[in-house]
């Protein structure tokens, strides 16, 4: 699972980069928390295979809206 969340977080921070938000926001949208993604980096938090899965479809949901709409 660890190179499932990697690719998670890799695609997440190219997201941020692309589209402007912080990565702060598109943690909130991805798992309703703004630190979720650093405590994950950081090692202090564990997902599970069902929520990355919802992460990462909410990720293609982010990715197909227009910039504004996904502020």
């Amino acid at each position: 699972m660890s190179s499932l969340l990697d690719n998670l977080i890799t695609d997440a921070d190219n997201f941020s980069k692309e589209s402007g938000l912080a990565i702060t926001t598109i943690s909130n949208k991805l798992f309703g928390h703004g630190q979720r993604i650093d405590d994950y980096r950081k090692g202090t938090h564990s997902p599970s295979l069902k929520t990355l899965e919802r992460a990462y479809e909410r990720l293609a949901e982010l990715k197909k809206k227009p910039e504004a709409e996904a502020a």
